[in-house]
């Protein structure tokens, strides 16, 4: 089992953040063109959660400290 080494976890949140900024950019568009019923917020905070989630293993506190 190979481990990815911290410069490769960081680029891979980097990814998931580049990815989640114009996704949720363009579903707030899309819903403010459909009009209500207003949905962006669950994928927002769905999404965000995760993005979150990602950071604090990556970068923050939950780190690993091995490299």
């Amino acid at each position: 089992m190979m481990h990815a080494t911290k410069s490769e976890r960081r680029r891979g949140f980097q990814i998931h953040a580049f990815v989640f900024v114009p996704s949720i950019i363009f579903l707030v568009v899309l819903n403010v063109i459909l009009g209500a019923p207003y949905w962006f917020e669950w994928p927002l905070l769905g999404w965000g959660l995760g993005l979150l989630v990602h950071w604090w293993f990556v970068l923050g506190p939950g780190a690993l400290q091995t490299d």
